[in-house]
């Protein structure tokens, strides 16, 4: 019996340190948190310290390195990551991802407010990160991204896979959006909600805050302010140059690109998918068929900035590939085919979209490839022809290539 106790005590111990090892806090090696000198977040225990230094939530912060977060479904028993700013203190500092990703963020904090990868922004700025894979589940004011965004915050450049779920406030990036801007981003998130103002980008749009040049395309449920885009948008708030394609559900408020529509707020420009999103009215926005949401000119024509185009300006925001290898066919954001992180997430394939981040195809010969280290190592095979402009392997990574690859133009 006491070798038996003994036992138990072992392992108990065991697991409690392997648990303290994986939530270890190490401040970041580089960087003193000026605009000038910025801290270097490159490890998921950088990104752990950031959580739990609440006293350095108004510092800046660059990411050198795409991160491996999915370790966080063991964290704080079972609770995972805790978000950074909260109910209490704010993020006040910047944020720049630099075009890499956090994979497998892990959040279950159902009986919690303000969940995301930043709980509460406020007057910050968030830019140039892809949180991707993510598991996330709060109770109000529960994101992707970010749960609470207020006070001039500024969010570009940014996006989210995987599924969200929470009471309300929901959306697949932005839980709420209050006298913020959001511009330049997109949810792939499959998001659900219990109760109201659930959208497939942002769940609240609030107070002279905008939405510009944005999309989502995952499924969206919810009771009532349901929208593809937005559940509920109001005090002279807008949407522009966006729009949505994801099937949406719910019983009162729904709307394929916006669920309710309030005092003053516009939405410009901006359209749904009648037809995959199951909705043929909204509270705003136009709907189009399926085959007039992947035709170029649905979009130029109502002064969308297209790649290819000067008549709507030259900042060329939006692209289209009508072979429909990229996004399906349907409009995507210029800056996503700068460069491609392998994930993985279907198989060893380098030719099959879903292993790629964003499931936008497979790289082309001027895409910049990351390759991580991740369950599923690339495989290029015999007879397969792969190319890309840069390719980086990151530490531990493998490729393997039987067939030919072309790196560089």
């Amino acid at each position: 019996m006491k070798k038996l106790y003994k036992l138990t005590i072992l392992l108990l111990t065991l697991t409690m340190s392997t648990n303290l090892i994986a939530q270890t806090p190490i401040p970041p090696a580089i960087g003193d948190g000026s605009s000038g000198n910025p801290y270097q977040i490159a490890t998921l225990n950088n990104l752990c310290w950031l959580s739990q230094t609440w006293t350095d939530w108004d510092k800046h912060y660059i990411q050198t390195s795409n991160i491996d977060a999915s370790t966080t479904s063991g964290w704080y028993g079972g609770a995972g990551f805790p978000p950074i700013g909260d109910s209490f203190t704010g993020f006040f500092g910047s944020y720049d991802g630099q075009n890499y990703t956090i994979d497998g963020l892990y959040i279950n904090r159902p009986s919690t407010n303000f969940i995301g990868l930043f709980g509460r922004p406020q007057s910050a700025t968030i830019q140039n990160l892809g949180v991707t894979n993510v598991s996330i589940s709060g109770n109000i004011y529960v994101g992707g991204l970010m749960g609470f965004c207020i006070e001039s915050s500024s969010v570009s450049n940014c996006y989210s896979t995987g599924t969200v779920s929470g009471f309300n406030n929901v959306g697949g990036l932005v839980g709420l959006l209050n006298e913020s801007d959001l511009s330049n981003s997109y949810s792939t998130v499959s998001m659900s909600g219990t109760d109201n103002y659930i959208g497939g980008l942002v769940g609240f749009c609030f107070e002279i805050s905008s939405i510009c040049n944005c999309y989502s395309t995952g499924s969206v449920s919810g009771d009532g302010d349901v929208g593809g885009l937005v559940g509920l948008l109001t005090l002279t708030s807008t949407v522009n140059n966006s729009y949505s394609t994801g099937i949406v559900s719910g019983n009162e408020c729904v709307g394929g690109l916006v669920g309710r529509l309030l005092e003053g707020s516009t939405v410009n420009n901006s359209f749904w998918d009648t037809q995959t999103s199951g909705q043929s009215s909204s509270a705003g926005g136009t709907g189009k068929t399926t085959a007039e949401m992947k035709t170029q000119s649905t979009f130029t024509d109502a002064g969308w900035d297209f790649v290819g185009e000067t008549t709507n300006g030259t900042d060329d925001y939006w692209d289209m590939d009508n072979t429909e290898n990229t996004n399906n066919g349907y409009p995507f954001l210029s800056w996503q085919q700068a460069s491609m992180t392998w994930d993985g997430s279907s198989s060893s394939d380098w030719n099959t979209a879903d292993n790629w981040t964003g499931s936008l195809g497979v790289p082309t010969s001027s895409k910049n490839v990351t390759i991580p280290d991740v369950a599923n190592d690339p495989v290029i095979d015999t007879y397969t022809n792969a190319v890309c402009n840069k390719l980086t392997l990151e530490t531990a990574a493998t490729l393997t290539v039987s067939g030919n690859l072309v790196v560089g133009n």
